[in-house]
């Protein structure tokens, strides 16, 4: 099986070292341009700019993930993307994790997390937020389970 194989796990490795760069790019971006005035605010700032750090990291893998070879990481991919569709489909097409920050930082309930669908300008559209979203990624998870078995 391909989990065993050495060569697998440190392409595993590097593929996540990539989305921790990516995901502290955004995030950098975000605390700096967009989340700065909420964590002015804010008197404890370690949890929401940990919560937000994190958040990057999750939307960044599973904005990104298809695009990496490791069967490993696609398998974690189909994973997440099948876990994120069922919490927001449960959870009335919002993220925890997106609540939880609007409700620190005293945002309307319904604005979205400045990922980087957000930051080129995709969220600004009602498609991309109403089914545009979910096409993308039921692309990118068929994208990523044909990578596995080829």
């Amino acid at each position: 099986m391909y989990i065993t194989n050495k060569k697998n796990w440190l392409d595993f490795i590097k593929n996540i070292y990539i989305i921790i760069i990516l995901s502290t790019i955004l995030c950098a971006i975000d605390l700096q341009y967009i989340s700065n005035e909420c964590l002015q605010n804010i008197e404890n700032k370690v949890y929401p700019v940990l919560l937000i750090l994190g958040h990057h990291f999750i939307a960044t893998f599973l904005n990104f993930g298809f695009l990496f070879n490791n069967k490993i990481f696609l398998t974690l991919f189909i994973i997440g993307h099948i876990i994120t569709i069922i919490h927001w489909l449960t959870n009335r097409n919002k993220c925890f994790i997106t609540l939880d920050l609007n409700k620190i930082c005293n945002y309307p309930k319904d604005r979205l997390f400045p990922d980087f669908f957000w930051m080129i300008g995709l969220k600004k559209y009602n498609w991309w937020n109403q089914w545009g979203s979910y096409i993308f990624y039921i692309l990118t998870v068929f994208i990523a389970f044909f990578k596995i078995i080829y």
